[in-house]
């Protein structure tokens, strides 16, 4: 993932961090016990770095405000997960439109988006469940029955009752118990 250091700045200003400087954006090396010249690095941040996970913070936090009421946003370093209420018609074309937001959003910020890593999982009444096709960029979402949400099996059939996650723990210590 690169982060486009201008929009970093912005962000970094717009949230009026005190630690507001381009100076953050180099970096050295280190030789021996001598220190090289800082560089000035113009896109990304240095992969193991301290600073690095904070400057993504600041970086995707304006993506959680671009949805309207009724689309809940939830983000996990650079996982987008959006949950919304399907009551009526309208709710699918409401979901496809943010969707769409977050494609403008990537867009703008110079994150692509990979919609073969996207999914689609409806939980609860036959409504929620009804075959809709959304998309990303023209590309299709795929329905899924099962999702794994921060190492939580979850399936469209137990509706938040993890009986999926709690049958693979258990089939799992079984099998680590027979070797």
């Amino acid at each position: 993932m690169v982060l486009a250091h201008a929009i970093l700045y912005q962000s970094i200003y717009e949230t009026q961090c005190s630690m507001y400087s381009p100076r953050f954006l180099a970096f050295s090396r280190v030789y021996g016990n001598r220190l090289s010249e800082p560089r000035k690095i113009i896109s990304g941040v240095i992969q193991g770095s301290c600073i690095g996970p904070l400057l993504l913070l600041l970086y995707i936090n304006s993506l959680a405000k671009i949805f309207d009421s009724n689309t809940t946003c939830v983000l996990f370093a650079d996982d987008v997960k959006l949950y919304t209420l399907i009551k009526c018609r309208y709710d699918f074309v409401n979901l496809q439109s943010s969707l769409g937001r977050i494609l403008d959003w990537s867009n703008e910020h110079e994150l692509p988006i990979s919609a073969k890593k996207c999914s689609c999982i409806a939980l609860g009444n036959i409504m929620s469940r009804s075959y809709v096709h959304y998309s990303i960029d023209g590309q299709p979402v795929n329905t899924v029955s099962e999702v794994r949400n921060l190492g939580v099996d979850d399936s469209s059939e137990s509706c938040l009752k993890f009986k999926s996650h709690i049958s693979t723990i258990f089939f799992q210590k079984q099998i680590f118990e027979h070797l």
